[in-house]
C-alpha cells in the first residue's frame, strides 16, 4: 500500500521532499503546487532535477483539492492558514514546515477555524522541521531526559548558507543590513510572523515540561491540569510517606513487602542493564535469578538501542514458542 502525496510549493524544501517522495516506494507522488507561471505545467520531476515522473505542476488549487490525496506536503514560503484549513476540510492531511508546529499557540478564533477543518475532513496536521522543529523543539525534549534538573533552555542557530541560495531571504525578508528600526515585528510582516513560528516553539517546550511561561504566554489549561495532578501526587505520597514510612527502608506498605521477597520462579527474568547507565545502579541489575544482558549507553539511550530490543524479541519469542 502506498500513500498519495502532493507537495504544495517546490522551493529548496520542495524540491527536496519531491526526491524523497519519489525514492519511497510507501509514497506516491499525485500532484504538485506551483506559484509561478514558469513552472505551470512542468513535469514535477524536472522541478526537482529528475527524470519526467509524469506529474504536472499546477497553480490551481480546485484541481490539486481534486485528486483526493491522503496527505499535502505544504511548505510554501509564505503560510496560509485559510490554505490548510481548505485542504484539511476535503479530506487531506498535512504535515507543514511553515507553521502549526504548536497549534494550540493560535489565537482562539484561528484554532476553532483548524479543529474545525479537521473534523470536516476526518483529518490532521503536523507541524515539522530542522528549526523550528526537530532541533529546537523534539531534540531539547529528548536531552531533558537526560538531565536532573534544567534551568535554563537556550537555543542558537548556527547555519552554512554559502551554498544555499538565501540572498532573497537574507537580505530581503532577514533584513540584513538595514537601519535597526526596520528589522522590527512591526516594520516586517515576515519577521513578525518568523517570531510567532519560534514563540511556537518555546510554547512548546514550556508545555511539554510543564515549566510555566512569562507573559505574553500563558499556560495551557491540559498543562495546568497535569500540573494540579502532580500536586495531588506529592501532597498524598508527602501522607503516605508519614502514616506508612513510604520511600523509606521502613515502608510498611505491601508493595514494599512483595518486594523485598523472592522473585517467583515461574516467571522467567531476562534484566538488561548498562554500567553506563548512570540513573540506576547496575550492579543491582545483576541477579543469580534472571538471564541478565550487559548492553552499553545511557539510561534513556536504552529506549533508542537496537541490542535492547533484539533481546526484548529473543525473549518473547522464545516464550511464544514454549
Amino acid at each position: 500500500m502506498s500513500y498519495r502525496v502532493v507537495q504544495w510549493a517546490t522551493g529548496n524544501q520542495g524540491v527536496e521532499a519531491i526526491r524523497a517522495i519519489l525514492d519511497r516506494s510507501d509514497l506516491d507522488l499525485v500532484g504538485a503546487k506551483v506559484y509561478s507561471d514558469d513552472k505551470e505545467g512542468v513535469d514535477a520531476g524536472v522541478l526537482a532535477g529528475r527524470e519526467p515522473c509524469g506529474v504536472l505542476a499546477t497553480q490551481d488549487i480546485d484541481q490539486i483539492l481534486e485528486l483526493g490525496a491522503d496527505c499535502v506536503a505544504y511548505f510554501p514560503r509564505h503560510a496560509s492558514l485559510d490554505e490548510v484549513c481548505r485542504i484539511l476540510a476535503s479530506g487531506a492531511n498535512v504535515t507543514t514546515t511553515a507553521f502549526l508546529f504548536h497549534p494550540r499557540s493560535l489565537p482562539a478564533p484561528d484554532l476553532a477555524r483548524l479543529e474545525a477543518a479537521c473534523a470536516e475532513g476526518d483529518s490532521s496536521v503536523h507541524g515539522t522541521g530542522l528549526n523550528p522543529g526537530n532541533l529546537s523543539g523534539v531534540l531539547p525534549l529528548a536531552l531533558s531526559g537526560m538531565s536532573r534538573s534544567i534551568e535554563k533552555v537556550t537555543l542558537q542557530e548556527r547555519a552554512d548558507w554559502s551554498f544555499y541560495e538565501s540572498t532573497h531571504i537574507t537580505f530581503d525578508n532577514m533584513r540584513f543590513g538595514r537601519p535597526a528600526e526596520e528589522v522590527t515585528e512591526e516594520a516586517s510582516d515576515f519577521l513578525a510572523f518568523n517570531s510567532g513560528i519560534f514563540m511556537e516553539e518555546v510554547a512548546l517546550i514550556g508545555e511539554a515540561l510543564g515549566a510555566g511561561l512569562d507573559a505574553p504566554f500563558d499556560v495551557s489549561v491540559p498543562t495546568q491540569w497535569t500540573l494540579a495532578a502532580f500536586r495531588m501526587l506529592y501532597a498524598y505520597t508527602s501522607d503516605r510517606v508519614a502514616r506508612n514510612g513510604c520511600l523509606t527502608d521502613t515502608c510498611r506498605c505491601r508493595f514494599a513487602r512483595d518486594y523485598a521477597g523472592d522473585f517467583p520462579a515461574r516467571v522467567p527474568l531476562t534484566s538488561i542493564y548498562s554500567k553506563e547507565d548512570g540513573v540506576v545502579r547496575w550492579p543491582a541489575c545483576v541477579v543469580p535469578y534472571a538471564r541478565c544482558v550487559e548492553v552499553s549507553g545511557s539510561h534513556v539511550g536504552l529506549a533508542f538501542n537496537r541490542k535492547v530490543y533484539r533481546v526484548l524479541a529473543e525473549t518473547l519469542a522464545e516464550q511464544t514458542a514454549g
